[in-house]
């Protein structure tokens, strides 16, 4: 089969008695939006599941679900974003109306967007391995850079 005959799932988000949209899973084009825009916020969401997990025991979809549901008030930004981003709707203004949905609209859409993009727990584990490698790949990059010398870029300052 080929890729123009594949058909994203999408689930309809009743907002009211005449109001709806409609949500997909997340891509990795998605992903690389919000942590454009929203990355300091993805990876202090990232670092509270993961711990937040590492107490509890295991990864499961169940964990993660209640982990991110728990992260709602604390990070409306990027929630709304990744929401915004499911309904194929992501500018300023989405994002400004993602986060105006009433709350069970907007729980609902959480909850379709992480049905949509893990399809399984060993979806939800291959996500947390890589996105974990991939933090501790960007620390030691990081930790190679020297002091930045006020002489120029490219300088480094010599202790």
């Amino acid at each position: 089969m080929g890729l123009r005959k594949i058909v994203i799932a999408r689930k309809s988000i009743r907002v009211d008695d005449n109001q709806s949209f409609q949500v997909r899973g997340l891509s990795l084009t998605d992903i690389m939006a919000a942590m454009a825009d929203y990355g300091p916020q993805m990876t202090l969401a990232f670092a509270k599941i993961m711990g937040g997990n590492e107490a509890k025991g295991p990864i499961t979809q169940n964990a993660i679900r209640d982990q991110i549901k728990g992260l709602a008030g604390e990070f409306p930004d990027l929630l709304a974003a990744l929401i915004a981003l499911a309904a194929d709707d992501y500018d300023p203004g989405m994002v400004e109306q993602a986060k105006a949905l009433p709350m069970l609209a907007q729980m609902d859409a959480i909850e379709a967007v992480f049905q949509l993009t893990f399809q399984s727990e060993g979806d939800v584990g291959k996500l947390m391995e890589a996105l974990t490698r991939g933090l501790v790949k960007a620390t030691g990059a990081l930790s190679q850079v020297g002091e930045i010398s006020l002489d120029g870029i490219g300088a480094y300052a010599v202790s």
